[in-house]
């Protein structure tokens, strides 16, 4: 079986001004993108990442860490960042998205002219809520 792509385009616009490379929130796929591919303006292109082992590549075994996920992104990101690009996270895919512009930042790559959060603290601010007892209880 072929592997299915990271980066999904529900709505293809190749003469786009702008790619806005989404991350999902952890549970769901690419697809919770594709609203966004039809609703934003056509010089817009959505280009969803869709993780090993959610979506259309369910078959495929997750990765176990955020580093392992952007390292293996990063090749596939390649063909995407030909024009002006932005990211956009959400809880989850908010960490993946700074982790990815960092990352490409550190390799002397191109970096998003944006990069947009939700869902999510700024990784410089602790969490100021101790962790909850069903988070540290042990599980029978």
């Amino acid at each position: 079986m072929a592997k299915v792509a990271w980066v999904q385009r529900f709505a293809p616009r190749p003469a786009c001004d702008l790619r806005l490379v989404c991350f999902h929130h952890a549970g769901v796929g690419a697809a919770v993108y594709r609203p966004w591919a039809v609703d934003l303006p056509p010089d817009v292109e959505v280009c969803a990442i869709e993780l090993p082992g959610r979506g259309s590549r369910l078959r495929e075994a997750p990765l176990d860490s955020v580093a392992r996920i952007v390292s293996e992104l990063i090749p596939h990101l390649q063909a995407e960042v030909d024009r002006p690009f932005a990211f956009f996270g959400h809880s989850m895919g908010a960490v993946l998205a700074y982790e990815t512009a960092v990352a490409l930042s550190a390799a002397g790559g191109p970096v998003p002219q944006h990069l947009f959060v939700s869902g999510r603290r700024p990784p410089h601010v602790p969490d100021p809520l101790p962790p909850s007892v069903a988070s540290v209880m042990p599980t029978s």
